[in-house]
């Protein structure tokens, strides 16, 4: 009898290591098969296409406001404000242009000038004010910056030889006018371009150089004796 629970005994022990032992050999296993995870969170992709140490380009870390607003610092502003009120000048002067283009021209080639002056103009300017009305710029200050006097100056005088020129040299005096002040205007927009960076102007200036162009082109066939009416 006592030796009967000597041997079932000893088996019992033999069996209890042997499930031990499978236990800790499973466990085993599973730490190998086990994926390997981290914690770190995605990297954002703007992050990931900055390469590290480089600044952020100046256009592009401008940011609006909640309104709309162009928020810009005042190196920004002392070039932005002039441009956009030398550029409204001369839509100004250009749409009173064009109206007496309208009124006094002999030919038809030269009234539809001054109707595609009026249209296109007027229609640059809206842009002109939209942008100002963002960038908090008042397009009609009393006290404008010198360039801006000096344009304004230009344009007065180009209005007055117009305005006296006689009927039979009204087309030529207005063409040879609108091709000056359409060089100078072009000027003005591809300086622009270059010397602001603040990307919503740059656009403008480089949008409104096509129209520009494209009223310098109208005028020099005027002279050269090729306009049609259309």
């Amino acid at each position: 009898m006592k030796r009967n629970l000597t041997i079932s005994l000893a088996a019992f022990g033999l069996a209890a290591a042997m499930s031990a032992g499978g236990v800790a050999v499973a466990q085993n296993q599973g730490a190998q098969q086990a994926p390997t995870t981290t914690d770190q969170a995605p990297v954002p992709a703007a992050e990931q296409a900055q390469p590290a140490g480089q600044a952020m380009p100046a256009d592009q870390a401008l940011q609006e406001d909640a309104t709309g607003r162009l928020q810009m610092t005042q190196k920004q502003i002392s070039h932005v404000r002039p441009f956009l009120q030398e550029l409204h000048a001369i839509n100004q002067g250009e749409i009173k242009a064009g109206q007496t283009a309208q009124d006094k021209g002999q030919s038809q080639a030269v009234k539809d000038y001054g109707k595609t002056l009026v249209e296109d103009h007027k229609q640059l300017d809206q842009r002109v004010e939209d942008l100002a009305k963002r960038a908090s710029i008042d397009l009609t200050a009393a006290s404008p910056g010198r360039d801006v006097k000096k344009l304004e100056s230009k344009l007065d005088k180009m209005a007055a030889k117009i305005n006296k020129a006689t009927p039979q040299k009204f087309d030529h005096e207005f063409a040879k006018q609108m091709e000056d002040g359409h060089k100078e205007a072009l000027s003005l927009v591809k300086k622009a371009e270059k010397k602001i960076d603040v990307q919503d102007v740059k656009d403008l200036a480089q949008s409104a150089q096509p129209v520009l162009q494209k009223h310098l082109d109208m005028a020099k066939d005027i002279l050269k004796g090729k306009a049609t009416a259309h």
